[in-house]
């Protein structure tokens, strides 16, 4: 429980430093992204098919996790935020 309060709170600050406002349109973005993800997966694996790639960004994550998530996120977590470090492969 510390860890994730800890967490949150980093998260809190990070958030706070510069990052631009989230939209409902990133959140959709990202949704439309995530059913993609989950077609491909449902796909049978035989043969098997090209490696894709899907680039998301961190308003697109924290807007879904903010508008669209609802009860996908544990009772108790409160403005819950990621933030990606590094670049693209």
């Amino acid at each position: 429980m510390v860890r994730l309060l800890a967490v949150a709170v980093i998260c809190a600050a990070v958030a706070s430093d510069a990052q631009p406002p989230l939209s409902k349109a990133d959140a959709t973005k990202f949704q439309a992204k995530l059913v993609q993800i989950e077609a491909n997966a449902a796909r049978p694996k035989k043969p098997k098919p090209p490696a894709r790639s899907t680039a998301v960004s961190d308003a697109e994550v924290n807007a879904y996790l903010k508008y669209l998530a609802g009860s996908q996120v544990p009772v108790g977590v409160v403005d819950p935020c990621s933030t990606a470090r590094g670049t693209a492969a």
